[in-house]
């Protein structure tokens, strides 16, 4: 086995320990999540999967099988409650995050009602396409939390202004 293909399976098993996530912004305060977000909605995640966002044609290319890993992403199916900014076509929605081994990625239970902070996100590619994927995206440096009747409150208070 050469060194490279040697080097590349040492650093994929310390990619959990490796990784350090760094939140960098504002949003410590309801008023300035809600200012930063695309998108603020209340919700039950009704389905979870782990999914590639990585065009399949560039992982037959040797080249990119070890960078496939960077573009894997938790996908979240919420059943919306109430929006309180962005729009929504439908009753569900779907939003991606990491898996939370310092990738910053927000680890939502099934069955289980949050306040969602996300933003859209357009630097990937969808899985066949060479256009940009434009999808909604949350982490744990937002204020996503589990459901909170005085944070929603507050939420209502402000949008209200």
């Amino acid at each position: 086995m050469n060194i490279l293909k040697k080097m590349a399976i040492v650093c994929f098993m310390f990619w959990n320990t490796s990784l350090a996530c760094t939140c960098i912004g504002d949003s410590t305060t309801v008023e300035n999540a809600l200012k930063y977000s695309s998108f603020v909605f209340t919700g039950k995640v009704i389905a979870s999967e782990e999914v590639s966002l990585l065009p399949k044609k560039w992982l037959n290319n040797p080249s990119w099988q070890y960078k496939e890993i960077f573009y894997r992403k938790m996908k979240y199916t919420f059943e919306v409650s109430a929006i309180y900014k962005g729009e929504l076509i439908t009753d569900t929605l779907i939003v991606y995050s990491g898996f939370g081994s310092g990738d910053c990625g927000y680890q939502f239970l099934i069955d289980h009602d949050y306040i969602v902070y996300a933003n859209w996100n357009n630097s990937l590619k969808d899985t066949d396409l060479e256009t940009p994927l434009k999808f909604v995206e949350t982490d744990i440096c937002t204020r996503t939390t589990l459901l909170d009747d005085n944070e929603v409150q507050e939420i209502e208070e402000l949008i209200t202004r």
